[in-house]
């Protein structure tokens, strides 16, 4: 739906609003589980939801763009002739 993808696009709006239902419906869908606590260290790494995690192996691969000729293997010009009829 828009809506999940707008949220999927920039989760920051949600949370910016400041309302405490909206905060709450973003923790639960970027995150699997509650975010993990140290008393000494504060927030340890938390563990991203499914898009979350493919949204970040996206921007972590080295993406390039498809050779001018496109994905078709290459072939052999063949000439076609007609037939005298």
């Amino acid at each position: 739906s828009r809506t999940a993808l707008a949220f999927l696009a920039n989760p920051w709006k949600l949370w910016a609003s400041g309302s405490l239902p909206h905060q709450r419906a973003v923790l639960r869908l970027a995150f699997t589980k509650p975010l993990p606590y140290c008393k000494n260290d504060g927030y340890r790494t938390a563990d991203l939801s499914l898009p979350f995690k493919l949204l970040q192996g996206l921007k972590t691969q080295d993406l390039r763009m498809v050779e001018p000729r496109g994905f078709e293997p290459l072939t052999s010009a063949v000439r076609l002739q007609r037939s005298p009829n």
